[in-house]
């Protein structure tokens, strides 16, 4: 049973403050930098970080949309990232990345490393939780980041 719970949960991994719900962008830059925003304001982050999420996506193309719906934006690990950190936010419509079938996008993910290796196990959680279906259904139809942050913590 133990084993079950964890993975069906990120383990605390996310602050309550970190999730928005609802945001509203024109386009994935500016998805990236909300979700980028969130870091910021906790201090997790310097803001040069979030310029370089979005050229990571402007040079590499829409690599960080992992799933259909689901981007995971970062940036090289760096001492631009002052503390391990993720932030989540739905879209209140979502955004194309020109990622084909995996578009439009309405959850955006940003993460901060300050590692190569440090952030693996978290992420890993993180996407366990995200192959449950049922999981991705509701982060797409919740609107209250509580009820986000009881889901993903097993609150």
């Amino acid at each position: 049973m133990t084993r079950k719970l964890k993975l069906r949960c990120i383990m605390e991994f996310i602050k309550k403050h970190n999730i928005k719900t609802g945001v509203a962008a024109k386009d994935w830059r500016e998805a990236i930098g909300k979700a980028g925003q969130v870091l910021l304001d906790e201090g997790s982050i310097e803001e040069e970080y979030v310029t370089q999420m979005i050229e990571a996506v402007q040079q590499l193309g829409p690599y960080i949309v992992i799933a259909p719906g689901i981007a995971f934006a970062h940036a090289r690990p760096s001492d631009l990232v002052k503390k391990e950190c993720l932030s989540m936010i739905t879209l209140k419509h979502p955004v194309s990345f020109g990622a084909g079938e995996n578009d439009p996008v309405y959850v955006v993910f940003a993460f901060g490393a300050t590692d190569s290796t440090g952030h693996l196990e978290g992420l890993s959680e993180i996407i366990r939780f995200l192959e449950q279906e049922k999981n991705l259904e509701k982060l797409r139809a919740e609107t209250d980041s509580e009820t986000i942050y009881q889901l993903m913590n097993c609150k």
